[in-house]
């Protein structure tokens, strides 16, 4: 039986004051544990609710942003413009040095890209904006739990351990338009200009949003291309049929394995 409008708006309003009472929960379980609790802040939808709802929720919170070196000009504007109160937080390296360092770049089966520019950093209570329908991995997460998955439990919790907290798991991406709308909250331009917020060289970006790339942010292409021409003069992909960077940046935007890209050429 279909949901008129009144009751799709009182369903909506319940899972917002939901999310509000189990931050409101988390926050209490922070200053009981005597752990900071933070925001973390990407620029995309998600994250605008889930700050928008600590906001709601009145609890003293710290709301950052891990520059990645290689996030859209577009959302680091948009996040200094509409959110100055979020810290940026630089790291010590870069996107391709690390690449270089690595010797490799990242793939869905290899994202060091996260672990060290987003997932090293940080401790205590961390509120995202993760959400169930995203994936099915993430369809498993518990609401409150440890970074390594494990459900929350006041015995298991130690001094810089790091616990996850999604207040919005269980919300719907018409959710969280709703909630934008409801609240006459800014939207994130990379939308219009790509459809998504995130990193330009993330491993699970579409293929047509790599490929754009290179005519949209020229500038990190060419770091791209310097980047693989490097990682080749110390032996990345020698025994692969690649000769240019160019050839390797087209094989990794197709997302397949060699012997699978070369196949469909």
């Amino acid at each position: 039986m279909k949901k008129n409008k009144k009751q799709l708006c009182l369903f909506h309003d319940a899972k917002v004051q939901n999310a509000i009472d189990f931050i409101q929960k988390v926050s209490n379980l922070a200053i009981k544990m005597g752990q900071p609790l933070f925001i973390g802040f990407s620029g995309g939808k998600d994250s605008q609710c889930v700050l928008k709802l600590a906001e709601l929720a009145k609890v003293p919170f710290i709301a950052v942003y891990n520059n990645t070196t290689i996030d859209p000009p577009e959302n680091v504007r948009f996040i200094r413009k509409y959110y100055p109160e979020v810290k940026i937080v630089n790291p010590k390296s870069n996107f391709f040095s690390e690449c270089v360092k690595q010797n490799m770049l990242p793939r869905i089966g290899a994202r060091w890209c996260c672990k060290v520019f987003k997932e090293s950093k940080g401790y205590g209570f961390i509120i995202t904006g993760v959400r169930a329908d995203e994936s099915a991995t993430r369809s498993k997460y518990h609401r409150l739990s440890f970074k390594n998955g494990d459900a929350y439990s006041d015995r298991k919790m130690r001094k810089n351990r790091k616990v996850m907290a999604y207040p919005i798991l269980d919300w719907s991406e018409g959710d969280v338009w709703q909630f934008i709308d409801d609240y006459d909250l800014p939207i994130n331009p990379c939308y219009e200009l790509s459809g998504r917020v995130g990193c330009l060289f993330c491993p699970f970006a579409p293929t047509r949003y790599r490929l754009l790339i290179r005519d949209r942010y020229p500038r990190y292409y060419r770091l791209m291309l310097r980047t693989i021409s490097q990682m080749m003069s110390n032996g990345y992909m020698k025994n692969e049929p690649f000769s240019t960077p160019e050839e390797v940046y087209e094989w990794w935007c197709s997302k397949m394995s060699v012997d699978e890209y070369l196949l469909r050429l």
